[in-house]
């Protein structure tokens, strides 16, 4: 198949698709973009949010609070931590299941910091997508974790350009 650019080459952001109604701003400008509130980076605002309140939680040990110590200190039981994944995981499996409802596609390749965290969220995302898609795109389509990690943008960026040389 061809890849798909859109006219402006800015096709299929999908991190910047609305998921949130009235969600914090994204750097795109928009309000309420899945990556402003199902990203790592979403995941760890969140956690200094709820690190400068008064709420009580263990995230409070840390003197740097990341998305790697929400996933640890979910783990270890803290409510807020818990709280914070489970709202950001709903988001991105909301994400994945409209990506396959629209596309209907056989795989879908999960990449990225949040991707590492393992188990949790594919296991958040397969939820919403049992809850979203339709059926026969549920049965069918796959969620995977990327193979490439951090090094597929550059990769990506390599093939492209080796392809389009052509």
């Amino acid at each position: 198949g061809n890849l798909f650019r859109g006219s402006t080459s800015n096709a299929l952001e999908i991190g910047h698709a609305t998921v949130m109604k009235g969600g914090p701003r994204c750097g795109c400008g928009n309000t309420g973009c899945a990556e402003a509130v199902a990203s790592g980076t979403a995941i760890m605002k969140r956690a200094r949010e709820a690190f400068e309140s008064k709420v009580e939680t263990s995230l409070k040990n840390y003197e740097k609070v990341t998305a790697k110590e929400v996933f640890v200190e979910a783990e270890k039981g803290d409510k807020v931590s818990q709280d914070i994944l489970n709202d950001a995981l709903s988001y991105l499996g909301i994400t994945v299941a409209n990506i396959a409802n629209t596309f209907d596609p056989d795989k879908i390749v999960i990449g990225g910091g949040v991707s590492e965290a393992g188990r949790i969220v594919f296991d958040k995302i397969e939820n919403e997508m049992e809850r979203r898609c339709l059926k026969t795109i549920y049965n069918h389509c796959k969620v995977e974790k990327a193979l490439l990690g951090n090094q597929a943008g550059v990769l990506g960026a390599a093939a492209l350009a080796i392809l389009e040389s052509k």
